[in-house]
């Protein structure tokens, strides 16, 4: 997995994993090859069940006690469109983060949604609506690791100026917002759900 260079030489990075509960693999660093070979040790070992409305307040509470309220913040959640939360509804853990994370207008989260023959869960693509999250389906026949550096490698920028029209400011803002330095999260579904659609897309 690489992510390609896309990395501003000021920009910081973290990764979390999650399955019944958010669990941080390494904390903010300008150092790249530490998430990268973070990342490379994480699959093919997925197990319990995944629950990703449960996870969101961990998640947006390890952003807003680590990340530098001066920067923009980007989360890119890697999920396989499942969800078993017990606990977390698409209403309240949607609106914990229009509430507690983007209520800013320079941070950004992602779902990058690895679909199988199953479609996304209805629940997730609730919550996404509700909190602003920005959904990323990729479909195809790659191997998942293959997309998912694929998705590594888009130039977040890129994105963030895109997005323009769903924040309401103008594309000068946006660009402004992407020179600046930028704390990125990265964030993967552990469950047996992904480990499911490994096995679909590498048969």
């Amino acid at each position: 997995v690489s992510t390609q260079s896309t990395w501003g030489s000021n920009d910081r990075c973290a990764l979390l994993t999650y399955d019944q509960t958010p669990r941080l693999l390494a904390g903010f660093t300008k150092v790249e090859e530490t998430i990268v070979s973070n990342i490379d040790h994480i699959f093919p070992n997925c197990w319990g069940q995944s629950r990703l409305l449960d996870s969101c307040p961990g998640i947006v509470d390890f952003f807003r006690n680590n990340g530098d309220a001066r920067r923009p913040w980007v989360t890119i959640i890697f999920s396989s469109g499942c969800d078993a939360s017990q606990i977390g509804t698409p209403e309240g853990s949607g609106r914990y983060i229009l509430d507690k994370y983007n209520r800013e207008q320079t941070n950004f989260m992602f779902v990058v949604v690895l679909e199988n023959s199953k479609s996304v869960e209805p629940k997730i693509e609730r919550w996404s609506k509700i909190g602003g999250v920005l959904t990323v389906p990729i479909r195809g026949g790659l191997a998942a690791l293959e997309l998912i550096a694929t998705a590594l490698a888009v130039e977040i920028s890129d994105i963030i100026v895109g997005s323009a029209s769903r924040t309401g400011l103008r594309v000068t803002q946006m660009q402004a917002i992407a020179r600046n330095p930028i704390d990125y999260l990265l964030v993967f579904d552990v469950g047996q759900s992904m480990n499911d659609f490994l096995n679909i897309q590498t048969d």
